[in-house]
């Protein structure tokens, strides 16, 4: 229902740089008049600033009220900076439309975007409440069995979404996923910042960033992605695998303070098995093959699809009966014993490999 107005709207504007300064090549001109950012000033004369969520090298987000929906929303506006610069700027314009794109319980979605009166673009967004897995995994460590299992479910359901539409993540990490209410077993798990998310080349099957280029976070991406190739869904499971091996194991699986770090550290070969860096009896052996063919450093032996990958976690589910168990929509082939025989073999040859190295 529609509410009146608070009393008082401020829109508070400064002078700044003049429309014909421009920092550097590829840069835009700025709007001569900015506007601040501050608690209960008023955005494009219907988003009232509560608090601010966070801050990253692009924009701020802030806690807002629609003031005619009487709703909250999650308000991303850019940086100055990052306006004048014309990669930056694409970026956030290809959050929108992937945002715009994409309609999944598992991927927050967007309602609104536009232009602020110093030219600066602004998305609003659902606003959840819950921790990012980031904060959790700082506080908690690792993630027992069945938290696991409902990330894993949520997020490669959201990703089959994704990917089915064209659209490749690109940075997938904890931080870009919201627990909510704090619970991972209990609460749905979701995905956002889509900022570097690619369209596809439905030819190839990989996104079309120019061959060099480099996206992303070092610790999460796939060796095809550091080296800066064409990339395509199976970059994004490669990340899910490297998340979820941290949420099982309580370390990386190629661990790196740089991206030199990192890249060497998979140059020395496969992840090591999950169950050498932390063994959990509740945490089935299929499941960590799962984790193990999702990094593999050859992205022909990861599973060809989310869906796959998602059918393949069903079956384990299935066996070890997790409470939380549910289908997300997605078709599930039955469970075999010829399958799960296979799963369990996997993890043991590549435990026994990985020994013998």
């Amino acid at each position: 229902m529609p509410t009146a107005p608070m009393p008082g709207p401020r829109l508070v504007q400064a002078i700044t740089e003049d429309r014909t300064e421009v920092a550097g090549r590829g840069q835009a001109p700025v709007g001569g008049r900015a506007t601040l950012l501050e608690s209960d000033a008023v955005l494009a004369g219907k988003f009232r600033l509560l608090a601010p969520l966070g801050e990253g090298a692009m924009g701020k987000v802030w806690l807002a009220q629609h003031e005619a929906l009487g709703r909250k929303v999650a308000l991303k506006v850019l940086h100055r900076r990052t306006h004048a610069d014309a990669q930056l700027r694409e970026r956030f314009e290809r959050e929108v439309r992937a945002v715009a794109a994409l309609d999944h319980p598992g991927i927050v979605g967007a309602f609104d975007c536009g232009t602020l009166g110093d030219g600066r673009t602004y998305l609003a967004m659902e606003y959840v409440e819950g921790r990012s897995l980031e904060q959790l995994l700082r506080s908690r460590g690792r993630l027992p069995w069945p938290a696991l299992s409902r990330i894993a479910r949520d997020v490669l359901s959201a990703l089959a979404h994704a990917h089915d539409h064209g659209f490749v993540h690109r940075d997938l990490k904890p931080a870009n996923l919201i627990v909510c209410a704090g619970d991972p077993v209990a609460g749905p798990v979701r995905l956002l910042d889509l900022g570097i998310a690619r369209r596809t080349n439905r030819l190839r099957g990989s996104t079309l960033t120019q061959a060099g280029e480099y996206i992303g976070t070092p610790a999460y991406s796939s060796p095809e992605q550091l080296r800066g190739e064409r990339v395509g869904p199976r970059a994004d499971l490669f990340s899910l695998g490297a998340l979820l091996y941290r949420a099982a194991t309580g370390e990386l699986p190629f661990a790196g303070r740089s991206f030199a770090e990192v890249t060497q550290a998979q140059h020395q070969g496969e992840a090591p098995p999950p169950v050498l860096r932390f063994a959990d009896s509740t945490r089935p052996a299929a499941f960590d093959a799962l984790l193990l063919s999702m990094l593999s450093l050859d992205p022909s032996r990861r599973p060809t699809s989310a869906h796959e990958a998602y059918a393949t976690l069903d079956r384990i589910d299935a066996l070890t009966q997790t409470p939380q168990r549910r289908r997300s929509g997605l078709t599930v082939p039955l469970l075999t014993g010829a399958t799960l025989l296979a799963l369990g073999g996997l993890l043991g040859g590549i435990v026994a490999t990985w020994l013998a190295s």
